[in-house]
């Protein structure tokens, strides 16, 4: 199997868990940001269980006292706390916004979460030792650069996501009743339970992104490799009758001192024509195709030979459109499709004049 295939068939294992729906869950985040506008700000203690009245938005003029709290007794002076300020369960606060959610099943949803998180760590290990055993990778930067974003994709718990809504710096309060210990808001916990079983679904979703682009590179780089494995080293010259030809095979030979061929070069007796056509595709690494205006038609304009129209396909076929050029005597007539190919045009009967054009091609092609 094609080293592409294996990455694939690979990726395709987190297909399902790329497209999990989790949207039922997701209500969730809603009404725990609903929640969030009511809450006192406070980590500390029973403070994080503190909301404002029914779990509304403080009103203006309201505002809660981390450093005295709810039981000070300065709220009177106005040093402590202002407003409907509430001490709240920590599970009257989940309750209310799961209910409010719908009472969404996180059941199977985690177990998936779990199942996803497994597939990844498989999946990923998997396709890694499958590139590091078959693929070099010294010089290529590229590949390199999408294993990187392999290796870090990760797969957040919900107690990474409350460790990463921690607040920092030093907390401090004159609250005697508070006890000096940072605690979970319930509204935090509800939004990062989400997160840590979502995380999974969306860790499973760009990774598998990242490995079909592994896999459409390493594609691109194995059609690289077979095309030039099939590429020869002949400049292949296509023609008819005309002797232009002939000018244009001294100039590669003489001039550039590169090898050539043409359909007649070696002696085709016992060799059919589809044996002889594959050995000049396999030999060439660059073609010139000569159309000369040869072939009158009932309209009085004159064609290329139906054979030089053949190889044009044929080698345009094989080497691309970048390597086989048409070079078009004036006078001849463009078949249909020739108009945006490749193409060299030349004087009637002077096919040394575009011989600065043929090197320039050749260049360009790194074959001199």
């Amino acid at each position: 199997m094609s080293l592409y295939k294996e990455i694939d068939a690979e990726a395709d294992k987190l297909k399902e868990f790329s497209e999990y729906d989790y949207s039922e869950i997701t209500k969730l985040l809603d009404e725990a940001g609903k929640v969030a506008s009511s809450w006192s700000g406070s980590w500390l203690g029973y403070h994080s269980c503190v909301y404002y009245e029914n779990l509304e938005a403080p009103p203006a003029g309201a505002h809660f006292s981390t450093e005295w709290g709810l039981y000070s007794g300065y709220d009177s002076v106005g040093m402590g706390s202002t407003g409907n300020w509430v001490e709240y369960t920590f599970k009257d606060i989940v309750n209310y916004i799961e209910a409010q959610a719908g009472n969404p099943d996180l059941s199977k949803p985690r177990l998936d979460s779990i199942k996803a998180k497994e597939a990844i760590e498989d999946v990923r290990c998997n396709i890694l030792s499958i590139i590091h055993s078959r693929v070099s990778l010294s010089d290529d930067n590229f590949l390199q650069k999408l294993i990187k974003e392999m290796e870090d994709v990760n797969v957040p718990t919900t107690e990474d996501f409350l460790k990463a809504n921690l607040p920092r710096g030093q907390l401090s309060t004159r609250d005697h009743r508070v006890e000096h210990k940072i605690q979970n808001p319930p509204h935090k916990v509800v939004e990062c339970t989400v997160y840590g079983i979502t995380s999974a679904f969306l860790a499973a979703a760009t990774l598998y992104k990242i490995m079909k682009r592994v896999s459409k590179y390493l594609k691109n780089l194995e059609n690289k490799m077979a095309i030039e494995q099939r590429i020869g080293t002949n400049v292949f010259i296509g023609h008819g009758r005309s002797r232009d030809w002939r000018d244009l095979k001294d100039f590669v030979s003489e001039r550039l001192k590169l090898p050539w061929d043409e359909f007649n070069r070696v002696p085709i007796a016992g060799l059919t024509n589809i044996t002889r056509l594959a050995q000049m595709l396999d030999q060439a690494c660059i073609a010139f195709l000569v159309m000369t205006a040869e072939d009158e038609q009932a309209d009085g304009n004159h064609h290329a030979r139906m054979n030089v129209i053949h190889e044009v396909g044929l080698f345009q076929g094989r080497l691309g459109f970048e390597k086989a050029i048409v070079v078009l005597e004036d006078g001849c007539e463009e078949f249909s499709n020739i108009q945006g190919l490749g193409q060299i045009r030349y004087p009637k009967g002077n096919i040394s004049a575009i011989f600065e054009d043929i090197r320039q091609v050749l260049e360009r092609e790194n074959i001199i």
